[in-house]
C-alpha cells in the first residue's frame, strides 16, 4: 500500500480549492527490478463525497497537513491476479480488475 500527497480540489467536501489530500493506492512491484507492474488509487474511483469522514479546517491547506479522507486498511490478491480493498473512511470495498485498473464493483 502507498500513500501520496497530491494537489487536489477540496471544495466537495468544505476545503480549499487549491487543497492538499492524500491519496492512498496498491502497487505490485517487481522485486527484482523495482519496475511498477500494477498502481491503483482511491482517488481514481471514488469521489471525495462518496466518503464518511468530515473535513476538518485546518488539514487540506497545506503539503505539510494533507486531508486523509481514505485510509486504505488493507488489499488482498486473488488467484486470478484481481484485488480486495477495504478503505476505512468510505465504508468500502471494492474489487479491482489487475488488468485495467477499473473497480469491478464496489459496496
Amino acid at each position: 500500500m502507498v500513500n501520496k500527497d497530491i494537489p487536489f480540489d477540496l471544495r466537495p467536501v468544505g476545503g480549499p480549492r487549491h487543497g492538499w489530500l492524500r491519496d492512498n493506492g496498491i502497487q505490485e512491484i517487481d522485486i527484482a527490478t523495482g519496475e511498477v507492474l500494477f498502481q491503483w488509487t482511491v482517488t481514481s474511483y471514488y469521489k471525495l463525497e462518496e466518503g464518511y469522514y468530515a473535513f476538518t479546517p485546518g488539514w487540506g491547506e497545506d503539503s505539510d497537513h494533507p486531508f486523509e479522507p481514505f485510509v486504505l486498511n488493507s488489499a488482498h490478491a486473488d488467484s486470478g491476479g484481481n484485488y480486495l480493498v477495504s478503505i476505512r473512511h468510505m465504508s468500502s470495498i471494492a474489487y479491482i480488475d489487475c488488468q485495467a485498473g477499473d473497480a469491478l464493483w464496489k459496496f
